[in-house]
């Protein structure tokens, strides 16, 4: 099994209470691309290529016609991408121009190949999150600038792969922006500056718009009624009757309470359902896709009001957490 540390200095931890996700198949299917291909290429067309796009004018035909085209296609885009900065960092991926973000098979990436093993990593670090979401806009209309100002590419301003790397360390100083590949003198010369300059307002405004939503759920009376019922340790169908809402909006309410970090819900959901149903409900939901309450009760044998707990904590421990670790 791999644990790997950066070589910008990113850790990719091993994650807590069962979040983690073996990324070993989808390590195989870019080590096949990069020998399919021939040459080297860049993650976006590799990306595009393994989830076989329907847009396929991206594509070289025979490329279209490969064994590895769709080999990937129920990934997310930005799953398979963080695995690609993994394979990078973990040196089975190496950079052939890192100016122009094209990578090449490695030695190691052939001995992988060769007796591959599962490969765990936080399932926060495969999604993108609020905070890197807004860094993307602002980086792409800034490239898209640039380019159109020196009369270029885009991709010559700076690739996806240098763009992501740029998400994903956030550089404070013209040092820290030297470290990200793609980057050099004249690059930190003409536009380095301008570029921290719209990174730090950029995170600024993530913050203020955090700020607005826990300050916009702290307003709301029937947040506000749901934590003190919580608080007091009231059971899930207790608050639902009280207040005449469906169990899902209830749902959505205590998840938003977590999100703000209001109450505990965590250690409350654990008071009310029995440890081993919660248990097999967590596995059961972490593995389907859905998350369908009927087909949850059917396969647990168990009631709706705790089949809507379990999910909730579920979505509590894997999704909240992971955004508030991130927006962090």
């Amino acid at each position: 099994m791999f644990v790997m540390n950066s070589v910008e200095g990113k850790v990719w931890p091993l994650a807590s209470r069962g979040v983690e996700k073996d990324i070993h198949p989808a390590i195989i299917e870019i080590l096949r691309a990069s020998i399919e291909l021939g040459r080297p290429y860049g993650i976006s067309y590799i990306n595009m290529l393994l989830r076989g796009v329907e847009d396929t004018k991206w594509l070289k035909p025979n490329h279209v016609g490969s064994a590895v085209y769709g080999a990937l296609r129920d990934m997310p885009r930005e799953a398979v991408t963080r695995t690609f900065h993994y394979m990078v960092d973990e040196g089975l991926m190496a950079a052939s121009n890192p100016t122009f973000g094209t990578f090449t098979i490695t030695d190691k990436g052939h001995a992988f190949l060769e007796k591959p093993t599962a490969v765990f990593v936080q399932g926060s670090y495969l999604k993108v999150s609020g905070r890197e979401g807004f860094m993307y806009q602002r980086l792409r209309a800034f490239r898209a600038a640039v380019a159109e100002d020196q009369k270029e590419a885009q991709y010559q301003v700076f690739s996806d792969y240098t763009m992501d790397r740029i998400v994903m360390r956030n550089p404070e100083s013209a040092k820290q922006l030297a470290m990200i590949p793609g980057f050099n003198d004249f690059k930190l010369e003409a536009f380095g500056e301008k570029l921290l300059a719209i990174i730090q307002e950029g995170l600024r405004e993530h913050k203020d718009v955090a700020a607005r939503r826990f300050q916009y759920f702290n307003s709301r009376p029937d947040h506000q009624y749901v934590k003190k019922l919580v608080e007091q340790g009231k059971p899930f169908i207790e608050i639902s009757k009280s207040m005449t809402f469906e169990y899902k909006k209830i749902e959505g309410i205590l998840f938003d309470l977590a999100y703000t970090k209001e109450v505990d819900i965590v250690k409350w959901i654990e008071t009310q359902v029995h440890g081993k149903l919660l248990f097999r409900a967590t596995e059961f939901f972490r593995k389907t896709k859905t998350r369908d309450i009927h087909t949850a009760r059917e396969t647990l044998q168990s009631d709706q009001v705790t089949m809507h707990l379990c999910r909730l904590y579920v979505k509590v421990m894997d999704e909240c957490k992971e955004m508030v670790a991130k927006a962090g």
